[in-house]
């Protein structure tokens, strides 16, 4: 009983402890499921304090009979001063045995992927991101969500 109450304090402690702040934090469905062409996922958040130190977290989520092992997406960053920054980036969804990565059930799988672990914003104001899908075909099946969070890690 004394070793249960110690593991249990112990647990309390660790992750009262562990706790990012969040800034912001928006997911958004992928109705049916299809990621098309043109479907853009936009989300803005507003930053006050240059100072800090940010971690920057995109969402996905997607079904485990997902076809690729991977998802290319091309990302837009509107700065506060109107200025844009475009990247493709492919993000790996499965190891190269075909595992999934992320916290997967029977049917999909739920996963954060670091865009940024530690970001310093310029310029105070509205930031805006927005994410597509840059895949070879039209139509991507599988993915259900695209979220983004924006979080003061607790540990620095």
């Amino acid at each position: 009983m004394r070793n249960l109450l110690f593991a249990g304090v112990i647990f309390v402690f660790a992750v009262g402890c562990n706790r990012d702040k969040v800034i912001f934090n928006e997911v958004k469905p992928v109705p049916s499921g299809e990621w098309a062409y043109g479907d853009v996922y936009d989300y803005a958040f507003d930053v006050t304090d240059t100072s800090e130190t940010y971690r920057l977290l995109l969402y996905l989520e997607y079904a485990t009979d997902y076809s690729w092992q991977n998802l290319y997406t091309s990302i837009t960053t509107v700065f506060p001063d109107d200025s844009t920054r475009t990247d493709v980036i492919s993000f790996e969804l499965a190891s190269k045995t075909g595992a999934w990565y992320g916290d997967c059930g029977s049917e999909f799988c739920k996963l954060n992927i670091p865009l940024q672990q530690e970001v310093k914003f310029p310029i105070p104001g509205e930031y805006r991101i927005s994410f597509e899908q840059y895949m070879r075909e039209e139509v991507v099946e599988g993915i259900k969500a695209v979220g983004l969070k924006l979080v003061v890690p607790a540990e620095k």
